[in-house]
């Protein structure tokens, strides 16, 4: 009795193993997205075209893991020193300006209440 083979074992790994090979080519791709860098469409481009190279994969993959300027939070550093509490209003008037701060979606809420405590104790 002789039976004939349907292949279904090897077309079975074959497939997988195309799957996690398309899966890995296209990680600075995902990465990009994931991270919704402002250049997603430009690393899918290089990741595409020139991906196959080592060369090619690596840049779009380091291109898409940099952070860019507009990721980066923009957020001012408010120092108040001593001289800031002689010259400048009262600590009402320094929390109201740390709450529109706050407001605006400048600061944290975190940075508001190390702001608010720092005018309170008079650091």
């Amino acid at each position: 009795m002789y039976r004939e083979s349907s292949g279904d074992g090897f077309g079975g790994f074959f497939l997988v193993l195309v799957i996690l090979s398309l899966l890995l080519y296209f990680v600075p791709s995902i990465v990009a997205s994931k991270r919704d860098h402002p250049n997603k469409g430009a690393i899918y481009i290089l990741n595409i075209l020139a991906g196959w190279t080592f060369i090619g994969w690596v840049g779009a993959l380091v291109w898409a893991m940099m952070n860019s300027g507009s990721q980066q939070s923009a957020q001012p550093v408010i120092h108040y020193s001593s001289a800031n509490s002689e010259s400048g209003g009262s600590i009402a008037e320094k929390i109201k300006e740390f709450k529109e701060l706050l407001d605006s979606g400048t600061i944290t809420q975190s940075e508001f209440d190390a702001l608010k405590a720092k005018a309170i104790n008079g650091d």
